[in-house]
């Protein structure tokens, strides 16, 4: 039996005359994925084993992808305005901003987070992997990034439970994630001011 080669190619879903087309954005490398839309088209993801941003360009089209990280690296989240996007730089939490005319480069994240999955309106951050004792826990960092801005989200008591979050409101109120605790997966969210 021949083995067949899953080419992950970025694709979007987009309105058309009452109803939706599939667009084809470009690749920066021989695969990708888009994670995340803002409200204005700008979408992010990776392609070529890089994190990449699509802006529109006109309707139901988009510019050739934008890389803007290290190799392994990869974006997760992107708020409304798609003028902050969250996710991996290497092996660190990381975020790009975008001036209007360029994005910046990755700025890492304090708290030795691994990992940025999203990111709400008021700029805060959703992280995962970041140090706690003898364990890697989900937290949130709000602006100014810093080490103070720091707030780690507690989990299901089980030490053995592994717990990532995974999304935030667009308001800042909830956080959802997943854990898994006795070999069981469960949905978990935060509330947070």
């Amino acid at each position: 039996m021949k083995g067949n080669a899953l080419s992950l190619r970025p694709r979007l879903w987009v309105p058309a005359g009452g109803g939706w087309t599939l667009v084809q954005l470009g690749l920066g490398g021989t695969d990708g994925e888009v994670l995340d839309v803002a409200a204005n088209g700008v979408a992010v993801g990776s392609t070529g084993n890089r994190a990449a941003v699509w802006m529109p360009n006109g309707t139901n089209s988009w510019a050739a992808p934008a890389l803007l990280g290290a190799t392994a690296s990869e974006l997760h989240g992107v708020n409304t305005a798609g003028n902050l996007a969250v996710g991996t730089d290497g092996a660190h939490a990381a975020y790009w901003t975008y001036s209007g005319t360029a994005w910046s480069g990755p700025n890492v994240l304090p708290g030795g987070c691994t990992s940025a999955a999203a990111v709400d309106d008021g700029g805060r951050i959703v992280v995962n992997d970041c140090p706690k004792g003898s364990r890697r826990v989900p937290g949130v960092i709000a602006p100014p990034y810093a080490a103070g801005n720091v707030t780690l989200l507690g989990g299901l008591g089980d030490n053995a439970s592994t717990t990532i979050a995974e999304d935030i409101s667009r308001g800042g109120v909830f956080i959802v994630g997943q854990s898994t605790v006795r070999n069981q997966p469960v949905g978990v969210y935060w509330r947070i001011p």
